[in-house]
């Protein structure tokens, strides 16, 4: 909104909203932390006198501070720079506050990071079990539980949100160069060309039709790649984890394999004996072609047999690993449960031990 004297008033008016969310979501950075800490402290995970720097947490604070406080501003409003660009051999103008805009897409790592700290997979139930199998519930345990629970949907909104994001920027730092550049030239001077231009290159195609000319949409375009073969690789692996059959499907499916074959084979058979049949209703010399026609019904009907033999040795198979994980199943509950009486009888001779004690005081 720069572009225009008419609208500067505007411009004025949002970046002083700009700078007070940006204050209030600093404040709520700061406020989240002491949040965390005091809960610790409540859990006695670490000591009542300890702060936010001393309990380790100063330098996440400190970065996400960082990443939260570039953004447009009245002190960078009018200030521009006239940036030489070596490839259309001209110089153009860059605005400050273009430069801040893009640096405040730095804000998305913190709305990730809200995200995980209220998912199901960081609030106090999942901490509770994590300290009770020795582990830490990092970030790092929320993205692969997500991976591992919602793995299709999380690839689908990254790629959809990264393609909107990546347009947008692209558009900001291209911008510049619209006005300078010839009007047969491809630009990304609108939305659609910029969305255009980042599916082409997220997807690995590259057409070459729109290209960054900037150094900022250079940089923003290698991002864009490496981004773009990440999410495509994640997005293989789940489709794949998506098509693969559970346990209980891979039973329903290989049951369902063993009544076709059986069906298929009872069909083979049914054919080869009405052949046989007709050939001793005839009573005649058999040729050597309806010779060579029985051998090839019966070299049919010995496939099929052998294909459902096979599907039987598999179904056996299964049966096998089955048996194998019931075993180990009830073996974990005699072992939970076992731990269970050890803890009744721990808790009754404490019991009678408190009711001595106050017998004895009284």
């Amino acid at each position: 909104m720069e572009f225009s004297d008419h609208e500067h008033l505007h411009t004025k008016i949002i970046l002083v909203i700009i700078t007070s969310l940006t204050a209030i979501l600093v404040c709520l950075n700061v406020l989240s932390y002491r949040a965390y800490l005091d809960y610790l402290k409540s859990r006695n995970i670490v000591g009542t006198s300890e702060t936010v720097w001393s309990a380790g947490f100063g330098g996440q604070l400190l970065l996400e501070v960082l990443l939260t406080l570039p953004h447009p501003n009245l002190a960078c409003f009018g200030v521009q720079m006239h940036v030489y660009n070596s490839i259309i051999n001209a110089t153009y103008i860059q605005r400050l506050n273009e430069i801040m805009n893009l640096l405040q897409l730095a804000k998305l790592a913190v709305v990730i990071r809200f995200v995980m700290v209220t998912s199901s997979f960081y609030d106090c139930s999942a901490q509770r079990v994590c300290s009770m199998y020795g582990i830490k519930p990092t970030y790092a345990f929320v993205i692969r539980s997500f991976m591992r629970k919602f793995s299709f949907r999380v690839v689908a909104i990254s790629f959809l949100t990264s393609l909107f994001i990546f347009a947008y920027a692209l558009r900001v730092a291209e911008r510049p160069l619209v006005s300078i550049l010839p009007p047969d030239q491809l630009t990304f001077d609108s939305f659609g060309d910029s969305l255009w231009g980042v599916v082409i290159t997220m997807t690995t195609v590259g057409y070459g039709d729109y290209f960054p000319r900037t150094i900022i949409g250079r940089c923003i375009t290698l991002a864009m790649c490496i981004w773009g073969v990440f999410n495509t690789s994640l997005g293989v692996i789940s489709i794949n984890k998506y098509l693969q059959l559970s346990f209980l499907e891979n039973k329903a499916f290989s049951t369902v394999r063993r009544l076709l074959a059986r069906n298929d084979m009872k069909k083979d058979a049914m054919t080869l004996i009405g052949r046989v049949a007709e050939l001793m209703r005839r009573g005649k010399r058999v040729s050597d072609h309806q010779v060579f026609e029985l051998r090839k019904y019966v070299n049919t009907f010995k496939e099929g047999r052998r294909g459902y033999e096979s599907l039987r040795d598999e179904a056996s198979n299964l049966s096998e690993e089955f048996q194998r994980q019931s075993v180990f199943i009830l073996s974990e509950i005699r072992d939970y449960a076992q731990q269970q009486r050890k803890l009744a009888e721990l808790f009754g001779n404490l019991e009678k031990k408190i009711k001595y004690f106050f017998e004895d005081e009284m």
